[in-house]
């Protein structure tokens, strides 16, 4: 959670504005906080051009036209239905192509099983078409993303002055506008 200094006559006129009108033009602040920290993010996101990582790729996804433009150019912003709260990522449908591959559970890392889980039984077929079980003996690998080192985390650290700049200043233009401030 992050909190945004807003000076105490700012906070009085916000607090004037009817409840039912305050998502609207909180929002609008919002959007333009997130403005600022999603261009910063786009540079910021790895790009598999430019790591050469497309090498790696198999076929299907090198002939596939989905895939061919570089996701990181995808980053959007998307502020809740309530005004209370702004995201900053990857856009659908595109921008979900990225490998920002993130730990679901909370901390910086997860153990991937490429094959299956070490011990399990999985049945495979030969190129003859002859159906057999075998044990998977292949170890897991973990995959590490620190926090520190995310694209939208980065990008929030570098912007965070210019962002509440930002915010600061559409809020005074949302209170000239309802002529509260």
């Amino acid at each position: 959670m992050i909190k945004v200094e807003i000076n105490n006559n700012l906070i009085q006129a916000l607090d004037s504005i009817p409840i039912t009108l305050r998502s609207g033009p909180f929002g609008r602040c919002l959007r333009e906080f997130g403005k600022t920290v999603a261009p910063r993010a786009e540079s910021l996101a790895r790009s598999s051009r430019e790591s050469n990582s497309r090498d790696k790729w198999s076929r299907k996804y090198k002939d596939n036209p989905a895939f061919q433009s570089d996701s990181r150019n995808h980053m959007g912003i998307k502020v809740t239905k309530t005004g209370s709260s702004v995201y900053v990522g990857a856009t659908y449908p595109k921008g979900n192509k990225q490998q920002f591959v993130m730990p679901v559970k909370k901390g910086d890392s997860y153990t991937r099983y490429h094959w299956g889980k070490p011990g399990q039984v999985v049945q495979r077929v030969s190129r003859n078409g002859v159906v057999y079980n075998v044990r998977v003996n292949t170890k897991p690998t973990t995959a590490r993303f620190p926090k520190a080192e995310r694209a939208t985390v980065k990008a929030f650290d570098q912007m965070r002055s210019s962002a509440e700049a930002a915010f600061l200043a559409q809020l005074q233009k949302e209170l000239k506008e309802l002529r509260l401030g």
